[in-house]
């Protein structure tokens, strides 16, 4: 398909992930759907808002599902958050394993644009889903398979735009970009991933956002590009 329209099913498919809690029958999918096309019609088509950083597709969709959640009164778990939770050795384990595998994703994802013979691997939205397919088939763990995935996400980012801030396709005439080595690139996108996995894995374990909220991997994802980019300056 036109990649605009991969991108703008990749962005509802993000929606559909929702459980039945937040969309119990056909109607509600259906407001779901609608708001998810409007937020990508106006943040990501018309005003191509945050280019070049992973998750904004992802955050897209949780928008929508937030509104969604809010107009039924469902608790996102924020209120009952308290810090007594960190002080269990098996939550912090867990946390820890979701960071480990965003990172595992997220370079997988940025090697497979950045090595493949395929042409159409270089595209962002069809290596993510390679990378986020391959972890659902080969991972019986689903914990793992959803890091991966998540990570999949920070490996959609333009590695000017992770590494350095600089958007794509917006650099002066004469101004030649830095050139990263391989290492250097890789371990970024790890460390982004590591963030976004944090992020992913603390909101699961601390009761907010509980259970499925479409679009919360992307966001957690794109949190975590925005932390990296915060820290790295």
């Amino acid at each position: 398909f036109d990649r605009r329209l991969g991108q703008a099913s990749f962005c509802g498919s993000f929606a559909g992930m929702c459980s039945s809690v937040l969309v119990p029958d056909v109607w509600w999918a259906l407001f779901l759907g609608i708001l998810t096309a409007f937020n990508f019609e106006v943040l990501i088509q018309t005003r191509n808002m945050f280019l070049g950083v992973g998750g904004r597709l992802g955050a897209t969709a949780f928008i929508a599902t937030f509104i969604v959640a809010l107009a039924q009164q469902i608790s996102t778990g924020i209120l009952s958050f308290s810090f007594t939770t960190f002080t269990n050795a098996f939550i912090v384990e867990e946390v820890l394993s979701m960071a480990f595998w965003h990172a595992v994703g997220s370079v997988a994802t940025i090697v497979l644009r950045e090595t493949s013979d395929e042409s159409s691997a270089a595209d962002p939205v069809r290596a993510s889903a390679v990378v986020g397919l391959f972890g659902a088939l080969v991972f019986e763990d689903k914990s793992a398979a959803l890091g991966v995935y998540g990570g999949s996400f920070v490996g959609m980012s333009s590695p000017s735009r992770l590494m350095y801030g600089i958007l794509p396709g917006n650099v002066e005439p004469g101004v030649k970009l830095p050139t990263p080595s391989k290492l250097k690139r890789i371990l970024a996108f790890a460390g982004a991933g590591c963030l976004g996995g944090l992020v992913h894995g603390l909101s699961a374990e601390t009761g907010i956002f509980a259970g499925a909220w479409g679009g919360k991997a992307g966001l957690s994802a794109f949190v975590g590009c925005l932390i990296y980019r915060g820290l790295d300056n």
